[in-house]
């Protein structure tokens, strides 16, 4: 029997200046992207958002449309109306306590080991 692999992009929220994840979601200005097939990932790639992350436009449509194409998004954590936000596009999203680069979050995450804040 052959296994099925699944391609899917990942998103993390990083801190501008740092490769480091950032706290919260709703706040990130930039985004660590990677395209994983399996456990293998390609990336990073990066998004940067132009509105003003601390002003709550439009229920933070800028960054619903920038990561509209992700599968998995992983933050510090997250409020409830982007949580929801990014649910109702499909979008599954992972608060984490572990303060590691996007690619170790990523490969953990793949593999089944990031620890999560979130059921």
């Amino acid at each position: 029997m052959t296994a099925i692999r699944t391609r899917i992009r990942l998103a993390v929220a990083e801190e501008i200046s740092e490769d480091t994840l950032a706290p919260r979601l709703g706040r990130a200005v930039r985004f660590a992207l990677f395209d994983a097939d399996g456990e293998d990932a390609r990336g990073p790639f990066y998004r940067v958002r132009h509105d003003d992350p601390g002003k709550d436009c439009d229920e933070h449509a800028e960054l619903a449309s920038l990561l509209h194409d992700c599968q998995v998004v992983i933050a510090g954590s997250t409020g409830p109306r982007m949580t929801r936000r990014l649910r109702d596009l499909g979008i599954q999203v992972v608060a984490t306590p572990e303060r590691s680069s996007a690619a170790q979050l990523v490969g953990r995450y793949l593999v089944g080991t990031l620890e999560r804040n979130n059921p």
